[in-house]
């Protein structure tokens, strides 16, 4: 909530009212090759506010998520 807060004070909303958030993502996930091609459903990522410069992450395992940064931003 503090990223779209700063959002809305440097008028970063676009025409439908909706803020702009500006963010930096990096994400990875496990892959194996050793005798056979495996690629986990663990997948990892993490979220850089560009205002705040706070760090939220995300763990995802098959269709269960684990934590919502969405929700924090």
């Amino acid at each position: 909530m503090e990223e779209k807060h700063l959002a809305v004070q440097a008028e970063a909303v676009g025409g439908d009212g909706i803020s702009m958030l500006t963010v930096v993502v990096d994400g990875c996930w496990a892959k194996q090759s050793y005798r056979t091609n495996y690629s986990s459903l663990a997948r990892a990522a993490a979220i850089v506010g560009f205002r705040t410069k706070k760090i939220y992450t995300w763990l995802y395992e098959t269709d269960i998520a684990w934590s919502a940064p969405e929700l924090q931003l």
